[in-house]
């Protein structure tokens, strides 16, 4: 992770998220252990608590302690950014004191990372990132009891190290999903040891934080998918998914990639009910940056959420009886289809709102396909999406499932008769295999 540049965009974070089907924390593999020769006057195993606190007492304040702490919260560090973490965090701790109240120098800031790591019985590793080798350093047994130790013996840093960790997130940049996954387990550590002082210190500053949205949206994820922290996070769920500002999209999130909804129903219904909410404000400008991008993008991985979001507009559609508002969906469903065709590639090449998963989700929309069709601008506009679309898609694999509704799509395209010479015209136009295929099959629709 690159901590020394400013916050980066945070679609790019989400995004990697998704593309590489979740954050897989701690689902990364060890290339290589490397040899640590190393002689520091003493090690110490932060498992054990009269060791940690004797280590504590010795190094307090200066980079050992640094280390230590840094070692405890994150699973592991990339060897190139152990630097830069221990200097923003010796920046929040205290500084140490002799009898006198004199502040103590805080050992050689070019001491070894591998002195420092020896005395702590920290490990050298090769983990294996994507395509990557990449060096880094970890407590390789006990972190958890090591980083229960450091919260039960030193409750002085808490807010120190909470701080620490916030702006550690405000400051590097997430361009890979090891990176993102590195800062989600940070938090996660600390709110499983506390979890009550934990959304005290954590929850509160990032939700004053809109840019944060992916963040506290993993975090809840995580939360939710551990059996015993379901309970605890639901009613924050609960109160986000009702809320009018933006914690909605956190909500929205876990909604979106939860595996069941046993024991979560009423958390389901306020999202269902926000999400209904926003869009029947019907103000194109205030929706178009944030909400579009960020549903077209969840519509690629969950099939509760397209089910619900093809119902969703095609009701608005049927439901609207004013022109300007008719048009206002019909580009508000382009749009979302536009966001989702940014994720497509030769691992996805499933279009939301085009491939449908289920009949039932063709014919809520054609109330809403029907009217795009009509319109020519909006048709044009439509037209000119899947064209880039098929394109792409025609040269990967695509499963014979996907030929076939994507068949199901265009066949619904054409059900009305004026309708039908549009789109054969438009598949003759488009000069791929995919649609030479689609359209001898429209031709061959009586």
């Amino acid at each position: 992770m690159d901590i020394k540049g400013n916050q980066a965009e945070n679609m790019a974070a989400f995004q990697s998220a998704i593309i590489h089907g979740g954050l897989h924390i701690g689902g990364y593999k060890v290339h290589e252990i490397l040899q640590n020769s190393s002689k520091p006057d003493k090690e110490y195993d932060l498992s054990v608590p009269e060791q940690f606190a004797e280590f504590g007492e010795k190094v307090m304040g200066n980079e050992y302690f640094a280390t230590a702490v840094i070692l405890c919260v994150f699973d592991c560090v990339e060897l190139d950014d152990l630097q830069e973490l221990k200097s923003k965090l010796l920046e929040e701790l205290p500084k140490a004191t002799d009898d006198e109240g004199k502040e103590l120098k805080r050992s050689n800031p070019f001491t070894a990372s591998h002195t420092l790591l020896k005395s702590i019985k920290g490990q050298l590793v090769v983990m294996e990132i994507g395509d990557n080798l990449v060096d880094c350093a970890r407590l390789p047994e006990n972190r958890e009891i090591a980083l229960k130790n450091l919260w039960q013996q030193f409750p002085e840093l808490h807010s120190c190290i909470a701080r620490w960790l916030l702006n550690v997130s405000e400051s590097f940049k997430y361009r890979t999903n090891f990176e993102t996954a590195q800062i989600t387990s940070a938090f996660l550590s600390l709110l499983k040891i506390d979890f009550s002082a934990g959304t005290k210190h954590l929850f509160e500053r990032i939700r004053s934080t809109p840019n944060k949205f992916w963040l506290l949206s993993f975090i809840a994820f995580e939360l939710y998918n551990d059996d015993s922290y379901r309970k605890r996070i639901i009613p924050h769920l609960n109160d986000w998914a009702e809320s009018t500002g933006w914690l909605w999209m956190p909500a929205l999130y876990v909604y979106a990639n939860m595996k069941n909804e046993d024991g979560s129903e009423d958390f389901s219904k306020k999202i269902k009910k926000t999400l209904v909410r926003n869009h029947q404000a019907l103000e194109y400008e205030k929706l178009s940056d944030a909400h579009f991008p960020y549903i077209g993008m969840l519509l690629t991985v969950s099939e509760r959420l397209r089910d619900f979001i093809s119902s969703m507009l095609g009701k608005f559609m049927e439901r609207s009886k004013n022109y300007n508002e008719k048009q206002l969906i019909g580009f508000w469903y382009i749009d979302i289809m536009r966001y989702g065709y940014y994720i497509v590639n030769s691992e996805t090449v499933n279009l939301p709102l085009v491939v449908c998963d289920q009949k039932k989700q063709l014919e809520d929309l054609m109330p809403l396909t029907s009217f795009v069709m009509s319109i020519y601008v909006l048709r044009q506009f439509l037209f000119a999406l899947l064209e880039s679309y098929l394109k792409e898609i025609s040269k990967y694999n695509v499963q014979q499932k996907t030929v076939k509704r994507l068949k199901a799509y265009f066949q619904a395209l054409s059900g009305i008769p004026q309708h039908k010479d549009d789109v054969v015209l438009f598949l003759s136009n488009c000069k791929c295999t995919l649609a030479t295929d689609l359209k001898n099959f429209i031709e061959g629709d009586v």
